[in-house]
């Protein structure tokens, strides 16, 4: 983590906020549509998950949107009190949305279809 306006340095003072260990996957980082959360994406070619963490408190953690399973791949965005997520989940061959509360979004159980 470095901020901006802070001392330019080899890195070495720097916050390691997150570390892949598995190669076949890509790191982005990005903000939600609503300019509230930091997203990370953590991108690979049939599996994709999803961190957040509020752009209120840039020095937080990063939290789960879903864990990761094989296969299942979904895109976040924000608005109001919900994260509204496009999935493929439970065999969505043509994907579907979601809606979970910002509360607890990794709580599949919750997760409320919104487009089949």
């Amino acid at each position: 983590r470095h901020g901006l306006g802070e001392n330019a340095n080899d890195g070495s003072d720097d916050e390691l906020i997150y570390l892949e260990p598995d190669e076949k996957f890509v790191l982005r980082v990005t903000v939600s549509n609503s300019m509230k959360y930091f997203l990370l994406n953590i991108d690979g070619q049939v599996t994709k998950e999803v961190r957040y963490m509020p752009t209120s408190t840039p020095k937080g953690t990063f939290s789960t949107i879903a864990p990761r399973e094989h296969g299942v791949i979904y895109h976040v965005s924000h608005h109001g009190s919900y994260f509204y997520i496009l999935t493929n989940c439970d065999q969505a061959k043509n994907y579907k949305v979601v809606k979970a509360h910002i509360d607890d979004p990794s709580n599949r159980a919750n997760w409320e279809e919104v487009l089949p």
